[in-house]
C-alpha cells in the first residue's frame, strides 16, 4: 500500500511538472510574421534586396525579386525598420501580437 502511494505521488509530481513544462513552452515560443512590400513612394516600383530588421530582436531580411518580405519574430513590441541605398530609412514601433501585413513605401534621399 505505501508503494503504491508513493508511485501515484511520483506519477502526479512528473505529471504536473511535464504540464507547466508544456504550457511554458507554448507561452515562451509564441511567434507571429510581418509580411509585406517594400516600394519606391512615387513610382510604387519594387524594391528588390531592401533590408528589413528589428532592432529589439536583432533579426532582418531582405525583401525578394518581388519586393516582398516576410519575417517571423516572437510575440512583443517590435522597432521595424526598412531600408534601401538611396532611400530615406522607415522606423514604425509595432506591437505584435497576431501576424501582421505592413508594406512601406520609402522616399528617395536623392535630390
Amino acid at each position: 500500500m505505501k508503494h503504491l502511494c508513493l508511485h501515484l505521488r511520483l506519477r502526479y509530481v512528473l505529471l504536473l511538472g511535464l504540464s507547466i513544462l508544456v504550457l511554458n513552452n507554448s507561452y515562451a515560443q509564441q511567434k507571429y510574421t510581418i509580411s509585406g512590400y517594400i516600394e519606391d513612394a512615387s513610382s510604387g516600383e519594387k524594391l528588390i534586396g531592401a533590408n528589413v530588421y528589428d532592432a529589439r530582436t536583432l533579426s532582418g531580411t531582405t525583401t525578394n525579386a518581388y519586393g516582398f518580405f516576410s519575417l517571423t519574430l516572437p510575440s512583443d513590441s517590435v522597432a521595424l525598420t526598412a531600408s534601401f541605398i538611396g532611400y530615406q530609412p522607415f522606423t514604425k514601433n509595432l506591437l505584435l501580437d497576431t501576424d501582421l501585413e505592413q508594406s512601406i513605401s520609402l522616399s528617395s534621399n536623392v535630390l
